[in-house]
C-alpha cells in the first residue's frame, strides 16, 4: 500500500536529510561509505543511497539506519513499508539519532500500519527535543493535546525509559 504523502510531510522530512548533508559536508571526495549514502540520496540516487547505507545499517549504524528507515517510509528506491520502516527508526533511535526519533513519533501518532499510540509519540519527540530538535520541541507541544489521563503517565514512563537514548552526535 502506498501511502499519500502531503507535500508538507514529504517537504519536512526532506528538509532533515538537506540539513543532515550540509552539516557533514557529505559528498566530498573520499567521503566515509555513510557520507557517499547520504550524498547518493541528495542526488535522488536512491540505488546507490540503499546499497551503500543497508549494509552500515545491518551492522548497527544508526544514521545508516535512520536512512535506511526514511526510504522504506518514503518508497524511495524501495517498496514502501511503514512498518519496516518503523523497524529502522527505532533502530536508529536506539542509537540516539533524533530525527529517527521524531520519525518513529510520527509513525505512532499515525498509527497507519503501526498500532497509534499516542504516548510513545510523545516520548519519542520529548527525547528528539531534549537533543535540541526544534521540530521535535514543536511536535512534542502537539501531540500532548492527545495524552489522557493514563496516557500521560504511560508518556511519562516512556520518556523516563528512552531518556538514555540521546546522543550529542549530530549529522
Amino acid at each position: 500500500m502506498q501511502r499519500a504523502f502531503t507535500p508538507l510531510r514529504h517537504g519536512i522530512l526532506r528538509l532533515v536529510v538537506v540539513a543532515a548533508l550540509a552539516a557533514t559536508g557529505a559528498g566530498a571526495a573520499g567521503a566515509a561509505p555513510l557520507d557517499d549514502a547520504f550524498a547518493a540520496y541528495g542526488r535522488k540516487d536512491y540505488a546507490a543511497a540503499m546499497a551503500l547505507a543497508r549494509p552500515l545499517a545491518d551492522s548497527g549504524d544508526g544514521w545508516a539506519a535512520y536512512l535506511v528507515g526514511r526510504m522504506t517510509d518514503l518508497g524511495e528506491g524501495v517498496i514502501y513499508d511503514d512498518v519496516a520502516a518503523m523497524q529502522w527508526y527505532l533502530k536508529a533511535a536506539a542509537k540516539g539519532v533524533p530525527e529517527a526519533q521524531l520519525a518513529a513519533a510520527r509513525l505512532y501518532e499515525m498509527g497507519e500500519s503501526i498500532l497509534q499510540d499516542f504516548p510513545a509519540a510523545w516520548a519519542w519527540a520529548a527525547v528528539a527535543a531534549d537533543q535540541g530538535l526544534d521540530e521535535a520541541a514543536k511536535y512534542r507541544d502537539h501531540i500532548k493535546q492527545f495524552l489522557i489521563g493514563q496516557d500521560a503517565n504511560a508518556a511519562r514512563a516512556n520518556y523516563e525509559n528512552w531518556s538514555a537514548f540521546r546522543t550529542t552526535e549530530r549529522r
